[in-house]
């Protein structure tokens, strides 16, 4: 697919990403640890926020980020209940 002249002079790309915060839609994946990928997500061209900006919410220690192309995603790591 070629992106037409007039679009593609409208495209900005940043390093890193410009944070698109105001999609219709935000990915959430479950993962092991957050802390594990950060360094991973950042070497693949994304950043996972400071832990200072975690919360707890239904089970899940909860942290957003963003992809190579600036898109929200948000990261949710299962946390360990009492037995």
């Amino acid at each position: 697919m070629v992106v037409p002249d007039e679009i593609a002079a409208t495209i900005q790309i940043a390093v890193p990403p410009r944070r698109r915060a105001e999609a219709a839609i935000k990915l959430a994946f479950e993962v092991p640890s957050i802390d594990d990928l950060r360094a991973t997500v950042a070497g693949l061209g994304g950043q996972v926020d400071p832990s200072t900006t975690e919360w707890d919410f239904q089970g899940f220690r909860r942290c957003d980020g963003v992809d190579p192309e600036g898109n929200v995603i948000q990261l949710l790591e299962a946390i360990a209940r009492d037995a």
